[in-house]
């Protein structure tokens, strides 16, 4: 391994300098393996890209709080002799996790967002468990950063919807730096979540803008949802360059309505493969809705005659269908129908004060059959309470919170948006509502009717337990194919 041993020193004292550095290295072609040694403090610009564009860091003891790094990427010595004695064994070392090392691309990747979850969640096994190692590009985390190689790119600090417009930018221009300074890329596999880092390993698609942009023209138009088309076609035109021209070697869906959008924008020729979301089948199984039901139901005050809807969402209330339910169970109120009640679980206290505020100018019965939870400790605990669960979504990729219900046992109202043929089948499990409210009162009238006929049918989603060893296949499959071409 041809290593090049480079001290932040004079003339070196800030990040210009150390990347015109990088440069003159990278073309003379003396530069494999790039171990930074940090001997004095360092402004924290120049220590940034320090840690971004090294392989590893040496560090005396005195200093060593000031770099935050992976134990395999961070050498501590205590004197010279130190680390003359140790420095070879971490060559070695380090060379070695290189060989295994996964980048993901992300801007959120937390517990939060409901496409990294089961990435967050099963971080740590694929780390300990199965000898991978994991670098993080993003605007967010909450990996800890012993464990996990993690480089911020710089927020607009305006709204979070730029923020996510310039994500992709940013990756391919950090992408480019590393192309341009190191001449090769910053792990041996990529796994992007969304557009941005050229000719990726793998990317996961949970979201099609141009899909998006239509149901905004169609369904939802209105003055003031034009500026979201306008921010929707920006990125339908990423994801259109990204997927057809610098698309990745696969592409993955999170279910199959996902994955034929997919090929419709990548060209018959790209490789289009279902990771289905998944669910954490520990929480979410039949078993728990028969232990909690009744103690939940007393806790929500419902009668034994009450026809529980869950109805589950972090916020987008209109794209997800809450008006257009509010509507129908006004309907059925009206129509005599009083039995229907709405558990709303979920949202933050803003928003259910603005929903709140909504219903109150539109919906003069709103009171009497909608329960609002807001934010549970337990979603398994509080849906168990629900004789259904309702999602007349007008646009989802696949939802997570329907692989959920779907694993509880309930039976499902739910609109035929992408995902829910992964958790629907009309007739046996539930019914499929339209996007008008006759035939939304209709259907739930027809789901209460045949209460005693509906079968508990596991969803087609990945069960939280088998997530990380399905990575963990995809990752061995890619590299292995990298190894042989």
């Amino acid at each position: 391994m041809n290593v090049m041993l480079h001290c932040p020193l004079p003339p070196v004292q800030d990040w210009p300098s150390w990347l015109r550095h990088l440069l003159s290295e990278r073309f003379s072609g003396r530069q494999q393996l790039l171990l930074a040694r940090i001997t004095r403090p360092l402004s924290p610009a120049l220590l940034r890209h320090v840690t971004a564009y090294a392989d590893a860091v040496l560090v005396p003891t005195e200093l060593a709080d000031m770099v935050k790094l992976p134990a395999e990427d961070l050498l501590v010595y205590a004197s010279e002799e130190d680390l003359a004695s140790r420095l070879p064994a971490f060559i070695q070392r380090r060379t070695e996790c290189a060989q295994r090392e996964v980048l993901w691309t992300d801007p959120d990747i937390i517990m939060r967002s409901p496409a990294m979850k089961p990435l967050v969640l099963n971080a740590l096994k694929l780390v300990q468990e199965r000898g991978w190692r994991i670098r993080l590009w993003c605007q967010q985390t909450t990996l800890p950063p012993e464990m996990f190689r993690t480089d911020l790119m710089p927020k607009t600090g305006l709204h979070w919807v730029f923020n996510l417009m310039c994500f992709a930018p940013q990756v391919t221009w950090r992408q480019f730096m590393w192309w341009l300074l190191r001449g090769r890329r910053p792990a041996r596999l990529v796994h992007a979540c969304g557009p941005g880092f050229v000719h990726a390993d793998m990317t996961t698609v949970h979201f099609i803008n141009w899909a998006w942009c239509k149901t905004l023209a169609t369904r939802l138009l209105r003055p003031a949802v034009i500026p979201h088309i306008l921010v929707s076609c920006y990125s339908a035109l990423i994801e259109l360059i990204y997927f057809r021209w610098f698309r990745p070697d696969l592409l993955l869906a999170v279910g199959r309505g996902v994955a034929r959008g997919l090929q419709k924008i990548a060209g018959d020729t790209a490789r289009v493969g279902v990771l289905p979301s998944s669910y954490d089948e520990q929480e979410f199984h039949p078993g728990r809705r028969e232990v909690d039901r009744r103690k939940m139901r007393s806790h929500w005050g419902f009668r034994d005659d009450t026809y529980v809807l869950a109805f589950a969402a972090q916020g987008g209330y209109e794209r997800k269908g809450f008006y257009i339910l509010a509507s129908a169970l006004e309907a059925l109120w009206e129509q005599g129908q009083r039995s229907f009640r709405v558990l709303l679980l979920g949202g933050s206290k803003d928003g259910i004060k603005r929903l709140q505020e909504d219903l109150a100018a539109r919906f003069p019965h709103h009171t009497e059959w909608l329960m609002i939870a807001g934010w549970v400790e337990s979603l398994a605990e509080a849906m168990a309470a629900a004789d259904a669960f309702v999602f007349p979504s007008y646009f989802e990729s696949f939802a997570a919170v329907e692989a959920e219900a779907c694993a509880l046992g309930l039976p499902l109202a739910l609109t035929p948006h992408w995902g829910s043929e992964m958790v629907l089948r009309p007739g046996e499990n539930g019914v499929s509502l339209p996007w008008d409210v006759p035939g939304i009162a209709a259907a739930l009238l027809e789901l209460r009717q045949r209460t005693s006929e509906w079968k508990s049918i596991l969803p087609e989603a990945t069960p939280l337990s088998q997530y990380g060893e399905r990575l963990h296949q995809l990752y061995t499959e890619a590299l292995a194919a990298k190894n042989h071409s």
